[in-house]
């Protein structure tokens, strides 16, 4: 069992008597469905390719039985049962029991004193753990007694810091809960340090372990956030936080002023440049060659100078936006039509680019799905974003041709590619959303903000 420090010592889970008497009663149903699973039949499989190439391969069941506890998953990745191992066979719950048990987590996990500190996944371990305790043996622990316990061992504060790629930066910064920054060299020689004591790895292999793993981290860009809870409800909020602090830094970057770019940076592993290998045969054997499908500059480069100009641009505003605990109805929609505006920062493609420009500005400006689309849009979006009557024609202009060529791809799949047209509508649309963002305590709802729109249209 690991020790916390003082400092994490200071949660203590408790629940009222009268939710931990039933619970405890239905969690004790629930152990009395346990069952000894009938064994599955494994079949040795020979698996034929063609006339020239097989596969064959058996399966033992020492490969199947390699953990102690296991979800059954169906062909679509759906749990329809868990099971632990005993010296009888499987034991477990499959199919309505199983659906019991896990509404019965739901019912947990829904409670105000466990909300956004621990994850299902921990639930769901710690039921199994309690089960296989109880399970023709002599533990008396009812299950809130045990939750509890291992609940508190586990709620602790961590650090969680996600690797960003294609991501440079000069100095550390803060975007909303996450803080952009660099693990110093430093921290990666106490490490070292620290990882030749390490008894898990042979001592011939550690240097080279501990090689590769520093040319894997050191020097990166992490997105860092320091948070309270089981470790993957850590880890959960951590990715959200940081997708949230992705969307305001690709809010404010050039890419939204240059369609043709695509934006690339992102979380390690979520994100890459497209690439081919490709096998060139001049003769017996070939020549190997990878090509790079893009000859686009890749990484995003946040210099002070920059970070200056983006925080005078409104980054700082939308960071306290998203530090914000009670957020407006129309700062709820705002930030959802920003996520959206991010798909077509970040896409590649040129007609995915129209529609998640367009998606997120007929969120915020359309009343209804009944009225007339274009007519109204360009109208509010206008006044959004032009102040003379000529400038506000040119986007009446815009928007005709946009939904144009929008209606000649979804409809009749003609591509046509104008990035001209594309780099108008984004920063109309950039520049409204925006706008929306700065003025955003002056509206409650949408319908205050189409209210002021109206007014001064008709003023």
């Amino acid at each position: 069992m690991k020790k916390k420090n003082v400092s994490e010592s200071e949660f203590h889970l408790s629940f009222p008597k009268s939710f931990i008497d039933s619970f405890n009663s239905n969690a004790n149903n629930i152990l009395s469905c346990l069952k000894l699973l009938p064994p599955r039949e494994i079949k040795k499989n020979h698996v034929k390719f063609s006339d020239s190439h097989s596969v064959k391969y058996n399966i033992d069941e020492k490969d199947v039985i390699s953990v102690r506890s296991l979800p059954s998953i169906d062909g679509f990745g759906k749990e329809k049962g868990w099971y632990f191992e005993t010296p009888e066979g499987k034991v477990g719950l499959e199919q309505e029991e199983y659906q019991e048990f896990l509404n019965l987590v739901e019912k947990l996990a829904e409670r105000k004193e466990i909300r956004n500190l621990i994850s299902q996944k921990f639930m769901k371990n710690v039921f199994f753990e309690w089960f296989k305790k109880r399970y023709k043996q002599k533990f008396e622990s009812k299950f809130i007694e045990y939750f509890i316990q291992r609940a508190d061992e586990e709620v602790m504060n961590r650090k969680i810091s996600i690797p960003i790629k294609f991501l440079i930066i000069e100095e550390s910064f803060k975007v909303g809960k996450i803080i952009f920054e660099f693990l110093t060299e430093k921290f990666f020689d106490d490490l070292e340090e620290d990882f030749k004591k390490d008894t898990r790895i042979p001592a011939e292999r550690r240097s080279d372990f501990f090689k590769d793993w520093r040319k894997k981290y050191q020097g990166k860009v992490y997105a860092s956030i320091k948070v309270r809870g089981d470790k993957e409800t850590c880890k959960r909020i951590a990715k959200e936080e940081t997708e949230v602090a992705l969307m305001a830094l690709r809010f404010f970057s050039p890419t939204v002023f240059i369609p043709e770019v695509p934006s690339y940076f992102g979380i390690k592993g979520k994100t890459s440049v497209p690439s081919m290998d490709f096998l060139v045969f001049e003769g017996r054997f070939p020549n190997i060659e990878y090509g790079i499908e893009e000859n686009m500059i890749f990484n995003f480069i946040v210099d002070k100078v920059l970070f200056n100009k983006m925080k005078k641009m409104g980054l700082d505003n939308l960071s306290n936006l998203l530090l914000k605990d009670k957020k407006t109805e129309l700062e709820e929609l705002l930030l959802n039509s920003l996520f959206l505006f991010s798909k077509a920062i970040i896409s590649k493609n040129f007609e995915d680019k129209i529609v998640f420009s367009l998606v997120p500005i007929e969120m915020l400006l359309l009343k209804n799905t009944s009225e007339p689309i274009q007519s109204n849009l360009w109208l509010r979006l206008s006044f959004l974003t032009a102040n003379k009557a000529e400038d506000r024609k040119k986007v009446k202009k815009l928007i005709q041709e946009v939904y144009k060529l929008r209606s000649a791809y979804l409809h009749h799949g003609e591509k046509k590619e104008n990035f001209k047209l594309l780099r108008d509508l984004q920063i109309h649309i950039w520049t409204a959303l925006k706008n929306i963002l700065i003025s955003r305590e002056e509206f409650a709802t949408k319908e205050d903000l189409l209210g002021y729109i109206e007014d001064k249209i008709l003023s």
